[in-house]
């Protein structure tokens, strides 16, 4: 945000008495300008702001003595300014400046100090408070990194899925070893069978009722 320009006539400053007069030429801010040679007369300036800046005019050698004005912000330490006069006009010379204000209204009070001395006010720059100001933060948790896995998955299928695949595999070592047993055993009325299983049904018979089983883990 730039800054505020507040001209001599603004209603924000406030003269405080008739000793204080309107002048203005060209070369001066909006060609007004507001002037005393008296000592002691006071214009007040108010404004809410981060910093401000007091411009005027300086008359030329020759004119009066050389000036010197005071300046208060709030209840601060008063501040001088004392001017240079030359062989002609100079415009738009900063008397006072101050920034790293607290955010908030201030008053600047400005002081003629020295008898049939010119004091010349023409403008004043006020830095404003930026209109652009940190968003509260919400007090949301934030939410967790992207992971590459998925965790729809429930966990008893995951362990269903293991256990069938296990019991798969020990289907299929059963199933060779019982052929493997088929092919050496010897015919003979006394001998026991150590599969008994394997007594009544066929090895398609036996896969089938291991499939059956395995579906209803």
């Amino acid at each position: 945000m730039g800054l505020f320009t507040l001209d001599d006539r603004d209603s924000a400053i406030t003269y405080s008495s008739d000793d204080w007069e309107e002048a203005g030429v060209e070369e001066e801010f909006n060609s007004t300008s507001t002037r005393t040679s008296i000592r002691g007369p006071t214009a007040n300036i108010s404004f809410t702001g981060r910093g401000i800046s007091v411009w005027g005019t300086l008359g030329h050698a020759g004119l009066g003595h050389t000036p010197l004005s005071t300046y208060i912000l709030d209840s601060s330490p008063p501040k001088k300014y004392r001017g240079a006069l030359h062989g002609s006009l100079q415009f738009r010379q900063k008397f006072f400046e101050v920034s790293g204000l607290a955010p908030g209204p201030h008053s600047l009070s400005v002081t003629n100090d020295v008898e049939n001395a010119y004091l010349y006010l023409d403008f004043v720059l006020i830095t404003p408070i930026d209109s652009l100001t940190p968003p509260m933060l919400n007090h949301v948790r934030p939410t967790p990194p992207h992971r590459n896995w998925d965790w729809k998955t429930p966990l008893s299928a995951m362990m269903g899925g293991f256990v069938g695949g296990l019991v798969v595999a020990g289907c299929l070592v059963m199933i060779f070893l019982v052929g493997l047993h088929e092919t050496r055993r010897v015919p003979s009325p006394r001998r026991t069978h150590t599969f008994p299983l394997i007594k009544f049904l066929s090895i398609p018979e036996v896969i089938v009722v291991l499939l059956q089983v395995v579906r209803g883990l």
